[in-house]
């Protein structure tokens, strides 16, 4: 059970601004001596997770701008299966790795310190919201793909479908940014010690 209420902008993914001093005081002691610059092995394969995910989600808002900036109903057609393709991608590799932290590294750590209880619950919630997130993309990429010949020749259901999948993808780029970056500042100091 939480020792705070998720729900509030202090803690909640989509609200909060930084990590509240909840989260931060159990992972001080393991930040002593840390330099994210010299991590290696398992933090480093972490970090390198995280810059593909930040940069696929970065990289799909801006298709879908370039996507219904277009005129014309062939050119959309072109573009539409980049779309669908990068936001496929995108959604597998997240699932895959949330599932790999909260099966194999969460409870590790919880085994080993369960003073970073508060931490890791919190990680375990802004997953529960991601995961709310990736279904919305995951039915707007399945928009996409469904149109039919007849509908993808019809530019407005085009632009419609991309327009699902531009809000879709901006809110979790927005929501990556923060619970990326705050899972690093939790889970590398703990994971540099191993």
């Amino acid at each position: 059970m939480s020792g705070f209420d998720y729900s509030s902008d202090a803690f909640h993914v989509e609200r909060r601004r930084q990590l509240a001093p909840l989260i931060t005081q159990p992972v001080e002691p393991f930040r002593k001596g840390f330099d994210v610059s010299t991590v290696g092995g398992e933090a480093r394969f972490w970090m390198e997770i995280h810059k593909g995910l930040l940069k696929a989600s970065a990289t799909l808002p801006q298709w879908c701008e370039q996507f219904l900036s277009l005129d014309d109903a062939e050119a959309l057609r072109a573009f539409q299966p980049r779309l669908g393709s990068l936001g496929s991608q995108l959604i597998h590799h997240a699932h895959g790795h949330h599932h790999i932290e909260d099966e194999h590294f969460f409870p590790v750590f919880l085994r080993r310190y369960p003073e970073l209880a508060n931490p890791i619950d919190l990680l375990e919630h802004d997953h529960e919201v991601l995961a709310m997130v990736l279904d919305e993309m995951e039915h707007a990429v399945g928009g996409m793909h469904a149109l039919t010949a007849k509908e993808a020749a019809d530019r407005d259901n085009l632009l419609k479908a991309g327009e699902m999948l531009h809000q879709a993808s901006l809110r979790l780029d927005r929501l990556f940014i923060r619970h990326i970056g705050d899972e690093e500042e939790i889970c590398l100091p703990v994971l540099a010690q191993w």
